[in-house]
């Protein structure tokens, strides 16, 4: 997979697989158009293009990761077998598809232009984040009809904080200017998804301890930390009656958070407990678990998308310790050649698996997959032309 100067189709196909999801929120609200489904046969397609003109040694790694993915995925589909659920099962089988091909993607691009992958992001996900917390900040005290159509959507939240968070790493990664930094923590701040923001910190926190870039802060950086620090007290000195307004949702969230009164965080305590100590009720739980899509109609006894806010959790209960050590082997491979010292790839994945541990659904993790087909895929490459 080459970095390249040059403008080519396959680093735009590579943003849209990655943020269909958030411009798909907006999109279905105005025009009804799921820009998930279009984002997936453009992938298959482009892997069709290329399918024989890569040029591409593929090494047996290669088929021992997706021989782990789609083993996996058969054991799920055989789940189906005794599951609960009557119907919402078919339709989980059918969306983990997207998981497998946005995994095996990155092995058919020929070259990835991080900076026009960042400049899409500035251009075209900031603008539709900032619409969202601005819409998110006068939903409860301006009466129109775009703010009750916004009502039905004002729960996406963490789907742009994750993505907030990606765009901040590209930029620590790849050095862009501090302002974009800023902005992109800001916006970060203000989506109100606390694991985003608590997973941001952490991931850019790690990478700079593994790579010593903490030791290697000279005097100069001090004063230009110092002078960012005076900037944004400026700025908020001078727009903050605004800047409250955006920030009033994350504000209420973290306070309730530490306060320990938070709904949503309780909430997921229960379905944690719920989803754990259900499967050692029964040997048959426990060893191949209830079904796909079976934790709807159990925990809140309605056949529809529900889970326990934890991929590994939801692997035993509802695909038992056969399906949980399956999936985990996938990831036991992956981390064994695991380094943020490798590529920008890693860093993602890093990113994108911590909050699949908070929020992330089975049926949630094409990014995480995606990033972990392009960390495998850079293995087949010419380092050269990296």
């Amino acid at each position: 997979m080459e970095t390249s100067q040059n403008k080519n189709y396959q680093s735009f196909i590579l943003f849209f697989a990655w943020t269909a999801s958030v411009m798909s929120i907006i999109s279905r609200l105005y025009s009804g158009i799921d820009l998930v489904v279009i984002a997936l046969f453009t992938v298959l397609l482009d892997i069709a293009i290329n399918f024989k003109q890569i040029k591409v040694e593929i090494r047996f790694d290669f088929y021992k990761y997706l021989s782990l993915v789609l083993i996996f995925y058969g054991w799920i589909l055989f789940t189906n077998a005794y599951s609960v659920s009557p119907t919402y099962k078919f339709e989980k089988s059918l969306t983990f598809i997207a998981n497998v091909i946005f995994f095996i993607y990155p092995f058919f691009i020929k070259k990835i232009n991080f900076n026009h992958i960042i400049k899409y992001y500035t251009f075209l996900i900031v603008p539709v984040t900032i619409y969202f917390i601005y819409m998110k900040s006068i939903i409860w005290s301006v009466d129109s009809e775009a703010t009750e159509m916004f009502m039905t959507i004002r729960n996406t939240y963490l789907v742009f904080g994750i993505h907030m968070g990606i765009y901040f790493l590209l930029l620590i990664y790849f050095k862009k200017n501090i302002f974009l930094k800023i902005l992109a923590f800001f916006l970060l701040l203000a989506c109100s998804a606390r694991g985003a923001l608590i997973f941001t910190i952490i991931t850019t926190f790690i990478y700079f301890l593994i790579n010593n870039k903490i030791r290697k802060f000279k005097a100069n950086l001090i004063f230009k930390f110092a002078a960012l620090i005076i900037t944004c007290f400026s700025i908020y000195f001078l727009f903050s009656s605004k800047i409250d307004s955006l920030l009033t949702s994350s504000i209420s969230r973290f306070d309730s958070l530490l306060g320990g009164e938070d709904g949503s965080s309780l909430e997921r305590v229960h379905r944690l407990e719920f989803a754990i100590t259900q499967p050692f009720e029964k040997l048959s739980t426990f060893l191949i678990g209830n079904g796909m899509g079976s934790f709807g109609i159990l925990y809140e006894q309605v056949d529809k998308r529900s889970y326990p806010h934890n991929i590994f959790v939801e692997c035993l209960f509802e695909y038992g310790l056969i399906g949980l050590i399956l999936f985990i082997s996938f990831f036991l491979v992956l981390f064994k050649n695991f380094s943020l010292k490798k590529d920008i790839f890693h860093l993602l994945f890093l990113f994108v698996f911590f909050n699949a541990l908070k929020s992330s659904s089975i049926t949630d993790l094409w990014l995480l997959y995606g990033f972990a087909g392009g960390m495998v895929s850079l293995n087949y490459k010419q380092t050269e032309n990296i």
